[in-house]
């Protein structure tokens, strides 16, 4: 449903650039400039991302480079995490007003808070739907994750983006170890158990049973009893068929 309303916010032209410089000195820079963008994600300490309308992306990119700060636009749909996504956030809250959602068995943090979600439905819903509109703080977000005792970080998704921003963030703190799941170049299955091996290694103990769900347990052959005309296969004997051809040789 989020994918459907961002799709229809696409037709309001707005863009996104990041940024890599330090939060501080880009909202120096933008300081006084009258320009409408805003802090769409502060990804990491050297990496923010702003969003708004086409045009004042175009001016803050101006701004920033004579600040000599280096910007890259992204190649996204529309301004979001901003003003120009807004209109999604109420029908987003009608759609989740018919979704169960229960109690989390553990703290889930909300990316536009910082923080985990509360336990009641409705608030959950309103922070969830908000979120369209907010901007993601995610460098406060590993950072209180962090505070609460998280100690290794498993990234699930495709290649390993998260986890460098989050090596960035919590790069003075020797005890957080971050997993990533899919390896930029490596078969997926491959890639998988590299990281169940790398959550042993950090010390968390997985259970991998549910991995060999659906298969069948063959039996150890070496527990068989063999019937009396077996025949052991050997150097001697491998690929010569018994009889030879021409009959059974003499005894």
């Amino acid at each position: 449903k989020r994918g459907d309303l961002m799709n229809e916010a696409a037709a309001i032209p707005g863009s996104m650039t990041a940024v890599a410089a330090e939060l501080e000195k880009v909202m120096a820079a933008l300081d006084g400039q009258d320009i409408a963008v805003v802090l769409a994600n502060h990804n990491s300490p050297r990496q923010v991302v702003l969003s708004g309308r086409t045009e004042a992306i175009e001016q803050a990119e101006k701004v920033l480079a004579d600040a000599e700060l280096t910007c890259q636009r992204l190649k996204v749909a529309t301004a979001f995490h901003s003003e120009v996504v807004s209109a999604s956030v109420a029908p987003f809250a009608e759609f989740l007003d018919g979704v169960e959602f229960s109690t989390p068995k553990v703290a889930v943090y909300a990316n536009s808070e910082a923080a985990p979600y509360p336990s009641e439905a409705p608030a959950m819903r309103k922070i969830l739907s908000g979120q369209i509109a907010s901007p993601v703080r995610f460098v406060e977000q590993i950072e209180a994750m962090y505070e609460q005792g998280v100690r290794t970080f498993i990234e699930v998704g495709p290649h390993s983006v998260l986890s460098g921003l989050g090596t960035r963030i919590l790069k003075s703190k020797k005890d957080a170890t971050f997993v990533y799941l899919n390896r930029r170049g490596k078969p997926g299955l491959a890639s998988f158990n590299d990281g169940l091996a790398q959550m042993v290694a950090a010390g968390l103990t997985p259970s991998f049973a549910p991995l060999w769900e659906g298969f069948r347990v063959e039996d150890d052959p070496r527990g068989n009893t063999l019937p009396k005309f077996a025949i052991d296969v050997n150097g001697t004997n491998v690929g010569k068929p018994h009889p030879p051809p021409g009959g059974t040789p003499e005894l």
